[in-house]
C-alpha cells in the first residue's frame, strides 16, 4: 500500500511540475519574439568605447573595467570586468563581435566577466 501511495505522489508531483513548466515555456516563447539580435557594429575609423568604467569595488551604476577598441567591423576587448556582456549590449556591440579579449592582468576585477562572454555566445 505504501509503495502505491509513493508512486502516485511521485506521479502527481511530476504532472504538476510539467504543467507549471509548460506555462513558463509558453511565456518565454512570447518574450522571445520581443528580443532583437544586434547587427555587427561598424566602428568606422579607429574607435575606443568604454564598455565598463568601474573598479574592483562594486558600483551598481558602473560595470567592471572593460574597453572595446574597434576599426571597421573588427572589435577587440581589453579586459572583461563584471557585467561586460550587458555593457557590450548597451554600447550596441553584439557579444559575439569581439574577436580577441586582451587581459591587462589576471586580477578578478579584469577577468570576472569572461564567463558572461562564454555563456552568451562569444
Amino acid at each position: 500500500m505504501n509503495a502505491r501511495l509513493a508512486f502516485f505522489a511521485v506521479a502527481a508531483a511530476a504532472l504538476l511540475v510539467s504543467w507549471c513548466s509548460s506555462f513558463v515555456l509558453w511565456r518565454a516563447a512570447e518574450r522571445g519574439d520581443e528580443v532583437v539580435t544586434l547587427d555587427a557594429r561598424d566602428m568606422g575609423a579607429l574607435s575606443v568605447v568604454a564598455v565598463g568604467t568601474g573598479s574592483a569595488w562594486e558600483n551598481p551604476t558602473r560595470g567592471g573595467p572593460s574597453i572595446a577598441v574597434g576599426a571597421g567591423e573588427d572589435v577587440w576587448l581589453v579586459d572583461a570586468g563584471r557585467g561586460v556582456a550587458e555593457g557590450l549590449r548597451r554600447a550596441r556591440i553584439p557579444v559575439a563581435q569581439p574577436s580577441v579579449v586582451y587581459l591587462t592582468s589576471l586580477l578578478p576585477e579584469n577577468t570576472v566577466g569572461i564567463d558572461d562572454l562564454l555563456m552568451t555566445g562569444f
